[in-house]
């Protein structure tokens, strides 16, 4: 039996990017919600039970039925371009019950989160935009990842981050990195990196490397 290791490489850096918190017009994305998202019509689509993937017009819309004693229905909206989804749940009636954006390449909820009750009135919305923690937005720490990084890797995802220190809240992105396999044949995904940015200042507080190997040892 093969075991993977993963070693850590510490490096790092303290480059700025002030012209980020100049400006924050490129972390803004549609949230609009319609009149139509706030019910949902399951005779459209039938009794769901393995979901219905439909690619049209730059969007691939994917419909589910919840498979639970709740019932209920959820549907997503993918942006191919800039990997946002809309994600809706409905109950089993077909109201709305939550909305939430998501960042595909990762899984990171971004921008607003809307509750509703039974009868589609709001009872709750989360900002998860976070400004005042991450003024430097996940967009932004996106491009300074992209600014760092060889040319060669390819960037997989990122992931919204804090730690608490003796003095205060440290508030950061861990953008996550991969090498090119040197052997195509290689099951392994190749090496890759972490790369941890300051969502106060974008400077690069660390750059981590995470090295597969295997341990043929391993019984």
């Amino acid at each position: 039996m093969k075991k993977i290791a993963i070693f850590l490489v510490f490096l790092t850096g303290c480059i700025p990017y002030k012209s980020y918190l100049k400006t924050d017009d490129i972390c803004g994305f549609d949230m609009t919600i319609t009149e139509e998202e706030k019910s949902y019509n399951p005779s459209i689509y039938g009794d769901l039970t393995q979901g219905i993937k439909i690619d049209s017009g730059g969007f691939t819309l994917v419909t589910y039925k919840y498979q639970d004693k709740l019932g209920g229905y959820f549907l997503s909206r993918t942006n191919k371009t800039s990997q946002i989804s809309k994600w809706i749940n409905y109950d089993s009636n077909g109201r709305v019950s939550l909305i939430y954006f998501v960042y595909e390449m990762g899984g990171l909820i971004v921008g607003k989160e809307t509750h509703y009750d039974s009868l589609g009135n709001i009872t709750q919305v989360i900002d998860h935009r976070q400004v005042d923690k991450y003024p430097i937005c996940y967009k932004e720490a996106l491009m300074i990842a992209e600014k760092l990084k060889p040319k060669k890797d390819s960037i997989l995802g990122i992931d919204r981050e804090w730690e608490a220190t003796v003095t205060d809240t440290l508030y950061y992105w861990e953008v996550f990195v991969k090498e090119p396999k040197p052997d195509k044949d290689e099951p392994t995904l190749g090496d890759g990196w972490i790369y941890r940015i300051d969502a106060q200042t974008g400077k690069l507080l660390r750059k981590m490397q995470l090295i597969q190997g295997h341990d043929d040892t391993a019984p």
